[in-house]
């Protein structure tokens, strides 16, 4: 990226790569510096990302509406394909004991005399994939498209987020119950931008954008320099 150098060379050195001398006489040294200047890159590419979304929607550039209709002033910040997953009740058995003699009368078929006392205990309800489709994250809720359902879950009705897994959960005060979706590969960048999008909500996308970009200068300034290298 612009202003970004994976390495910088001292006068009268050649430069080096994130591969080393090349000559198989990498230090360890070396090679803990190129592992920490790798992972700094990719965090702060992330930050710069993030700061250009955000610009973008604080601009109005409007999005992509990835095959959703989008509100007044609403904007789409990212999508991905996913389950949908709802409470559902699973199957309950009974419990109890029974007294008597069973007497068979025909392969399979039996005669019982005497009682049976128990109770049927109703199955757990648990969260299970309902359908498949591609949930949409906006700046002001995340929607859920699928092959026999859509879903909608405001911003403005949140009150919590939970993450298990590849699973996000939203409760929302206008659903009872709570449900959420599975995400595949694409999981940690959704979350990323559903962190966004929730406080561009709450904050205000300007807010967040001068917070981003906060972050990312002093991100960049922590740049990490090889010993004896400027």
């Amino acid at each position: 990226m612009t202003g970004k150098r994976w390495w910088r060379s001292g006068a009268g050195d050649r430069d080096r790569s994130p591969a080393g001398r090349g000559d198989g006489r990498d230090t360890q040294a070396e090679r803990s510096f190129y592992l920490e200047l790798a992972q700094w890159q990719t965090e702060q590419d992330r930050l710069d990302t993030l700061v250009a979304v955000a610009r973008r929607v604080s601009r109005g550039g409007g999005g992509t509406d990835y095959g959703v209709v989008l509100k007044s002033g609403e904007t789409a910040l990212f999508a991905d394909t996913c389950r949908l997953i709802e409470p559902r009740k699973q199957r309950g058995h009974s419990s109890g004991s029974s007294s008597g003699v069973s007497v068979r009368i025909a392969r399979g078929v039996w005669y019982r005399t005497g009682s049976y006392r128990g109770t049927y205990v109703p199955g757990p309800e648990l969260q299970t994939s309902v359908d498949f489709g591609q949930a949409v994250i906006t700046t002001s809720r995340v929607i859920f498209t699928g092959g026999k359902t859509t879903r909608e879950w405001r911003f403005d009705k949140l009150v919590v987020i939970a993450i298990e897994g590849d699973a996000v959960l939203i409760h929302v005060e206008n659903r009872q119950k709570v449900s959420g979706v599975v995400l595949g590969r694409g999981s940690a960048e959704f979350h990323v931008y559903l962190d966004l999008a929730v406080a561009a909500a709450q904050r205000g996308i300007d807010s967040v954008a001068s917070e981003l970009k906060a972050a990312a200068d002093a991100h960049m300034a922590r740049q990490p320099r090889q010993y004896g290298r400027y």
